[in-house]
């Protein structure tokens, strides 16, 4: 069966009212039409050591100068931002192919899972005109089980990103890691998509979820989202502080850290046991040294019951907790002040610990990298999480793998991702201009001799033999 035939049989099965929605079709329709225009893909290139890829996902207009939303899993954090590159707005049309648009790649918001790009300045309307934008704009407004909500989304890339309307009721309203909003009937439109109530309000968004296609041009399976769609949202209130205090283009969003790596939820046994009978409480695992935490004074075993005088937010599992009061912390400002309400052994009386909280330390796909194709593999900087991960010392020095090449010398010798290479030679690897240096030197004098390198994997240290390529 082709496709496209596909494709209409899942919208004719898909679109059908779901039971009990309140919706009126016409209202439906009237939305529908004016949302539409403030639907639009996201495109770039991903230009990585061992080629290039293009990535689409759904975007939505919120500013009218050109911005755009999308998922943060779309701009993938994992991803260096100097990879990516040739941002353009695709702009769907009814009588011609879409409109592609130059954009500029504004940042990542890890505070609401939300990536920004904006159009660039200039003539880009079909006329020659300049393209006035029509944003969405979201609003914290109430739902209630049993609200009809309607989404409208856009098909994949094959399907010339059509837009399309979902119809649903909402069903639960959840609490956890991230707050989510379930519905039921005839589900949501793709991840990207935004979400209205009765009286055309835009009050949440589709966001990340598990077993739901992230791409519109993934050509795996580019109906997931129309033939499973997604049954979760993300409520506004989740999000509006994106909007607020956006990403600056051209800076990384400097995002608050307590020092505290190791969080556990305490389980309804152990909480009794603390006396703490009914009330949302996480432990203190590990406190890294010189760290806002450490400074305060808090120590490994403590547990946290209070936050700024607040009791801390419940999930529907004590395994949420943790997560739950990092997004809470992650949304505050560097240089904030926080105070917990500490209990440092059962039946004690709670003590205050206050911390400023610091800036988080640099994340991998910030890095610094280089690749070289003889080598067969690419490093970068060393990070915190590395050494953290690794269990070395904060300031330890070496270069970390960050891209191994199918095939290669390096993938023959047995390297593998994440290696920390501490030697090279015999020589110690202070930082990654020193291990690009020295390595172009070694093979200029010495092109047919191995490069060995020890590497630190897993807390064991190893000696890999590198042959020259043949």
């Amino acid at each position: 069966m082709k496709p496209s035939l596909l494709l209409l049989i899942g919208l004719l099965t898909l679109l059908s009212p779901a039971a009990g929605a309140a919706t009126d079709s016409t209202q439906a329709q009237k939305l529908y039409e004016q949302v539409t225009p403030s639907l639009v893909a996201v495109q770039y290139t991903w230009e990585h050591e061992l080629g290039r890829q293009e990535v689409i996902g759904a975007g939505v207009v919120v500013g009218e100068d050109g911005t755009v939303i999308l998922p943060l899993a779309v701009a993938n954090p994992g991803i260096p931002d100097e990879q990516m590159k040739d941002f353009k707005i695709i702009v769907p049309r009814e009588d011609a192919d879409p409109d592609e648009i130059d954009a500029t790649f504004i940042g990542r918001d890890d505070r609401t899972n939300l990536a920004f790009v904006r159009a660039k300045p200039g003539k880009s309307s079909p006329a020659g005109e300049t393209r006035k934008w029509k944003p969405i704009k979201f609003e914290d407004v109430s739902l209630q089980v049993g609200d009809p909500v309607v989404s409208v989304g856009v098909l994949p890339k094959m399907a010339g990103y059509k837009s399309y309307l979902m119809l649903a009721n909402v069903a639960a309203m959840l609490r956890g890691e991230v707050p989510q909003v379930m519905v039921s009937g005839g589900g949501l439109g793709v991840i990207g998509s935004p979400v209205f109530n009765s009286a055309g309000k835009a009050v949440g968004y589709v966001n990340l979820q598990t077993a739901q296609q992230i791409l519109l041009n993934d050509r795996n399976n580019p109906l997931a989202a129309v033939n499973n769609p997604p049954k979760f949202f993300v409520p506004a209130r989740d999000f509006l502080q994106s909007f607020e205090d956006p990403p600056v283009a051209g800076q990384s969003m400097k995002l608050p850290w307590m020092g505290v790596v190791q969080l556990t939820g305490l389980r309804k046994e152990v909480a009794e046991f603390y006396g703490l009978g009914n009330q949302p409480a996480v432990q203190i695992g590990d406190v890294i040294k010189n760290t806002p935490a450490e400074k305060a004074g808090l120590k490994a075993g403590w547990i946290i019951v209070k936050m700024n005088g607040q009791p801390l937010e419940r999930g529907d599992e004590p395994e949420e907790l943790p997560q739950i009061l990092r997004r809470k912390v992650l949304r505050m400002k560097v240089g904030s002040q926080v105070t917990f309400q500490i209990l440092e052994e059962p039946n004690k009386p709670l003590k205050d610990v206050t911390l400023t909280l610091d800036e988080q330390p640099k994340r991998p796909n910030l890095a610094q990298r280089w690749y070289d194709d003889r080598l067969g593999l690419g490093v970068r900087e060393i990070v915190f999480s590395d050494t953290y991960r690794a269990k070395l010392p904060a300031d330890q020095k070496g270069v970390v793998v960050s891209v191994v090449k199918p095939s290669s010398s390096a993938e023959t010798a047995r390297v593998k991702m994440n290696d920390i290479v501490t030697q090279m030679n015999g020589k110690p690897v202070e930082d990654l201009e020193q291990f690009k240096t020295d390595f172009q030197q070694f093979r200029k004098e010495k092109p047919r001799e191995a490069v060995i390198l020890e590497v630190t994997r897993e807390g064991n240290t190893q000696v890999i033999r590198i042959e020259p390529p043949q």
